[in-house]
């Protein structure tokens, strides 16, 4: 983050978005965080490869974590956290085989990465573009394991995009 940023951010003489606005920004990236979870905990309780479901449960506290440090920005921001009740089993199941299934999981952490760093060229506070700024290096971390772990495999046809 440079200088300027920091300078001429609200309170100086930029401007950043109303609280509402981040409320309306960060509850989808709530809900696809929310998905995403509920994938990786679908895949650690289907998976046979039990090398494969540590390496996975390892990341998953990171990102509940996650979940909350966004949902509070939006409880403090006076707003409603999207809390995943309206999820259906069908926004989080993935395919039957392990290799579709860490593919599948590769892919929706790869849209999850696009959508929070596209997110970072909005005009947030610093306190929340800290925390998207954090969200986003722990999906990092998440490819990581996922790229290390489907190397070498073959992504099945039904699930290459």
């Amino acid at each position: 983050m440079s200088i300027k940023r920091l300078i001429f951010q609200k309170g100086g003489i930029g401007t950043s978005m109303s609280r509402k606005e981040t409320v309306a920004r960060l509850n989808p990236i709530i809900e696809a965080h929310l998905k995403l979870n509920l994938a990786y905990r679908f895949a650690i309780n289907h998976l046979s490869d039990d090398n494969v479901v540590t390496a996975l449960k390892q990341q998953q506290r990171t990102a509940r974590m996650d979940v909350g440090k966004l949902s509070e920005t939006v409880l403090s921001c006076g707003g409603i956290a999207f809390n995943g009740v309206s999820l259906n089993p069908t926004d989080y199941a993935l395919d039957a085989s392990n290799d579709a299934m860490l593919f599948e999981l590769l892919d929706r952490e790869r849209a999850f990465h696009d959508e929070v760093k596209a997110e970072l060229s909005q005009p947030h506070q610093l306190r929340t573009e800290a925390i998207i700024n954090n969200v986003l290096a722990n999906s990092e971390a998440r490819l990581g394991v996922l790229r290390e772990q489907t190397k070498r495999r073959h992504r099945p046809r039904e699930a290459a995009q």
